[in-house]
């Protein structure tokens, strides 16, 4: 199933403007295993094979870019891995736990391009997010507002929540072995790695602690299907999953370990591609109050 069909299943009205189904498929890509009849919204997770609904995934950046030689983990966990240097860099830059009030405040761009139609949509998001998990979204489309702020208490039991994920071992060994225990692990699906899937989650969302940041970056380098391309000049690290559904590509601040934005393109979903960018991304002592008085509360 792609996400244009799932779209159509959930909005089938033709009326519908462009604006309007992009928020739709936003909102799909954000519930996360395939639509459990959750009334709640998600906070959105690293897109992978199972957020996006088995559409497969191909790179596009590799062939405009010129970048290093493939870097491979080795022939063991954590052997010479290529993403040791991304994760000391990471732990230099200080990511607080979210606790006492504090909150991630998040900005995204997505442009989405469908290659059959020439049509492209600019999605920015706006986030905050507290501890235990409850956000606060502001979405435009195409610069304008797609409805109100969207507010949702704390995720699912097969989300991690920020105040789980500071309380995870902070060395990479000790951290895999704790996400592939978790019971959020178990509720991965059939064919889904759900340590990966998580440790992709953890560095994704950005609300992870330095150390626990850090350590999910090289446990994720111990993958045998991880790849990591480092173009010096640029001072980016690339690091692609080529997974069975196709690769998709993160891009981080060689210098920082920060996560930048993503490439991916959808070849069954009418040639989409999706390129998102963070444009913020840093903890704050609190949502605003005009966000808070503007939230659309839960029904």
């Amino acid at each position: 199933m792609t996400i244009d069909t799932r779209i159509h299943e959930l909005a089938p009205d033709p009326a519908y403007s462009a604006e309007q189904v992009a928020l739709i498929r936003a909102r799909v890509l954000d519930r996360a295993t395939a639509f459990d009849n959750s009334p709640r919204h998600r906070p959105l997770r690293r897109p992978r094979r199972r957020l996006l609904v088995g559409v497969a995934l191909a790179m596009t950046v590799a062939g405009a870019l010129t970048l290093g030689p493939v870097l491979d983990s080795g022939p063991g966990p954590f052997a010479a891995n290529a993403l040791t240097p991304l994760a000391q860099a990471a732990q230099r830059t200080e990511v607080p736990p979210l606790s006492n009030g504090r909150v991630l405040h998040r900005v995204t761009e997505h442009r989405m391009a469908e290659d059959a139609t020439g049509k492209v949509i600019t999605m920015r998001q706006e986030e905050w997010t507290l501890g235990d998990g409850t956000f606060y979204r502001r979405t435009t489309v195409d610069g304008a507002e797609a409805g109100p702020v969207e507010f949702s208490g704390p995720p699912a039991s097969d989300d991690l929540t920020p105040g789980e994920i500071a309380a995870l071992p902070t060395e990479p060994a000790g951290l895999l072995k704790a996400v592939k225990d978790s019971p959020q692990a178990a509720q991965c699906g059939e064919g889904c790695s759900g340590e990966q899937a998580l440790l992709g989650t953890i560095i994704y969302r950005g609300y992870a602690p330095t150390k626990v940041w850090a350590a999910a970056i090289e446990a994720y380098g111990s993958f045998d299907d991880v790849q990591v391309r480092v173009d010096e000049a640029k001072h980016l690290t690339y690091v692609t999953e080529i997974a069975k559904g196709g690769p998709l590509t993160m891009r981080f601040d060689s210098a920082t370990g920060r996560l930048l934005g993503y490439d991916s393109t959808s070849p069954q979903d009418g040639g989409r591609t999706d390129t998102m960018r963070v444009l913020v991304s840093k903890v704050e002592d609190g949502v605003p109050a005009r966000i808070v008085a503007d939230a659309q509360q839960p029904e």
